[in-house]
């Protein structure tokens, strides 16, 4: 399911791709800011509808505040992380490796869109 979205959304942008190309737009605060719209519009789809996302039947009887949910989670990641020091340097070397690799692609769109 996740290979079908991938491809679903890279036909999407390709599209957009192609007709900024064609329409020959050199302003592209526009283009991010629908591009932004519309990551968020999927993101809000993906939260609402798709089954892997919803709560189960007995998680939904349960009330819990959406704060609780995030220090519980957040609790248990830094259990998780104090725990095994293997698994914390490994992700904090991933995340620099990470940071350092796609840098170029979240600063070239920025410069387009400034210039």
């Amino acid at each position: 399911r996740r290979d079908m979205m991938g491809m679903f959304l890279g036909i999407i942008f390709f599209g957009m791709v192609l007709g900024i190309q064609y329409a020959a737009i050199t302003e592209f605060m526009f283009v991010w800011a629908a591009v932004v719209a519309f990551s968020v519009v999927i993101l809000v789809l993906l939260i609402a509808v798709f089954p892997e996302t919803q709560a189960e039947d007995e998680q939904r009887q349960e009330h819990t505040a959406l704060k609780d949910v995030i220090l519980n989670e957040l609790r248990d990641y830094r259990r998780f992380m104090t725990e095994n020091r293997f698994i914390k340097f490994t992700v904090a070397a991933s995340f620099f490796d990470n940071m350092s690799g796609g840098i170029s692609a979240i600063i070239m769109p920025w410069i387009m869109a400034y210039n």
